[in-house]
């Protein structure tokens, strides 16, 4: 949690991709830190439920603001099919299994803005069978 600026360090500073961080640093900062250099997979998923695949790898790049439209939807396509989902596009969370929800929470939170880091939290074996990519 320190590590994604989610909590703060109660003493002392960490120094993150060459920002002091500490217990005064104001939130827009690490709002602005979180969506420009950090990219988040999340153990549970954390996919928004009325929106398909597509759109859940898409809506970081969106809030991001650097890719005009036809860069963000081709970005989209082409990070869904390097994870093996380019045919699930249009499926909601609630329609792809554990294993596509997980290969898609990647591609959102470590591939989609081109984070500088991803804070990674407990990622299985599971899923990544067929289509399956080895990420660095």
């Amino acid at each position: 949690n320190i590590i994604g600026t989610i909590d703060l360090p109660t003493s002392g500073a960490i120094n993150l991709l060459g920002h002091a961080i500490d217990s005064s640093s104001k939130d827009s900062f690490l709002a602005d830190l979180r969506l420009k250099k950090i990219g988040f997979v999340f153990q549970t998923f954390n996919l928004i439920a009325t929106m398909s695949a597509f759109e859940n790898v898409e809506l970081p790049m969106t809030l991001l603001g650097e890719l005009k439209a036809a860069e963000r939807k081709k970005r989209a396509k082409t990070l869904l099919k390097l994870v093996g989902l380019r045919d699930r596009a249009t499926h909601l969370p609630s329609e792809l299994s554990g294993g596509e929800q997980q290969r898609r929470t990647v591609t959102r939170g470590a591939l989609g803005t081109f984070p500088s880091c991803a804070a990674v939290g407990g990622l299985s074996g599971g899923g990544w069978g067929d289509g399956a990519t080895e990420f660095h």
